[in-house]
C-alpha cells in the first residue's frame, strides 16, 4: 500500500517536471525510478534504536529530577556527603539493572543486529 502511494507520487511528480521541460508533448525525457536503499519491513525493529536512546534519556533526566527533589527533603536530616553517596550508588544499580530488563525484553521480541552485552553496554552508558 505504501509503495503503491510512493510510486504514484514519484509517477506524478516526473510527469510535472517533464511537462515543465518539454512542454506538452507525448514523449517525456524524464521517467520515475524509485531505488530503496533501506528496506525495513518489520517496523518494531526499526523503532529499536528510538526506545534504546530517546526514551532511556528522558527516563534518565525524569529520574535526576526527582532525585534532586528528594535530596533537598532529606537534606534537612541527613548530612550531604551521605545523601551524594546513596544517590551516586543508587544511580549505579539503575544503571547496571534497569538497561538488563530493557535489552532482554527486546532480544524476547526481535532479533537486533547487535549482540546482548553490546546493547546493555549502550544502554549502561544512556544511563
Amino acid at each position: 500500500m505504501h509503495l503503491l502511494r510512493l510510486k504514484k507520487a514519484a509517477t506524478s511528480i516526473t510527469e510535472g517536471i517533464s511537462k515543465a521541460i518539454g512542454g506538452h508533448t507525448e514523449s517525456t525525457p524524464l521517467h520515475a525510478e524509485i531505488i530503496k536503499t533501506h528496506q525495513q519491513e518489520n517496523f518494531a525493529i526499526t523503532m529499536v534504536p528510538i526506545l534504546l536512546g530517546f526514551i532511556s534519556y528522558i527516563a534518565t533526566m525524569t529520574m535526576n529530577v526527582h532525585l534532586r527533589l528528594s535530596s533537598l527533603v532529606l537534606k534537612k536530616k541527613h548530612a550531604k556527603w551521605k545523601i551524594f553517596w546513596s544517590r551516586q550508588l543508587l544511580l549505579l544499580l539503575v544503571s547496571i539493572f534497569i538497561p538488563l530488563i530493557i535489552v532482554s525484553i527486546i532480544h524476547l521480541f526481535v532479533e537486533p543486529a547487535a549482540p546482548f552485552w553490546k546493547m546493555w553496554l549502550f544502554e549502561s552508558c544512556v544511563f
